[in-house]
């Protein structure tokens, strides 16, 4: 019994890394399904629990400008997973086209789900080591390219990016949670159960 205990102790405190990208773009993972939804103005995902039909979060991809609709060409899930530990799910999300990429961490939390920028939480963190602002390293056009993963570590989560740019010089953060940036949400008019 001791041996057991010991070696679930060792199990939740031993190093986890999960790749953002392990798959490729779903709308469908794990235990959760979704739809698209249009409104005058935005176009989004509607991520809701397979079991229950309860929205779960919902993300803007698209917008529409000028009466046209313009949205990123590839989006969805990339990996999932339980990243911080509480027991819930939680997602990456991925999406992109030839100008810019959108990635966000979405972190289950006692109120539900959370979603971080993971762009900007980047470009916080280059702001603090460089002490200048950030490129805008979303951009397709961006002299930066950057990967990302999730390390579970000493019962906490942090971000890890690691990229280079054009001259081949090499950038590496680790950036806890306590420097995640919350993406900006837009007002949410529809309701938020049963989508279907």
């Amino acid at each position: 019994m001791v041996g057991l205990l010991l070696l679930l102790l060792l199990q939740a405190d031993s190093i986890r890394i999960f790749n953002a990208h392990n798959y490729k773009h779903s709308q469908a993972v794990g235990n959760v399904e979704s739809r698209e939804l249009r409104t005058t103005k935005t176009i989004s995902r509607i991520f809701f629990d397979k079991k229950t039909k309860r929205e779960l979060f919902r993300i803007r991809f698209g917008d529409k400008m000028e009466g046209q609709w313009v949205s990123y060409w590839t989006y969805g899930l990339t990996a999932h997973g339980d990243f911080n530990h509480d027991g819930k799910e939680d997602y990456w999300w991925d999406a992109g086209d030839d100008t810019s990429s959108q990635e966000l961490l979405i972190l289950s939390t006692p109120s539900g789900y959370q979603q971080i920028d993971v762009y900007d939480t980047l470009k916080a963190a280059w702001g603090l080591r460089y002490k200048t602002p950030a490129p805008d390293l979303a951009l397709a056009s961006s002299f930066y390219n950057f990967e990302f993963s999730l390390e579970w570590s000493k019962a906490k989560l942090t971000l890890i990016a690691n990229g280079t740019d054009h001259d081949k010089k090499t950038y590496s953060f680790r950036i806890p949670p306590a420097e995640f940036i919350p993406a900006l949400l837009p007002r949410q008019s529809a309701p938020r159960s049963n989508p279907r």
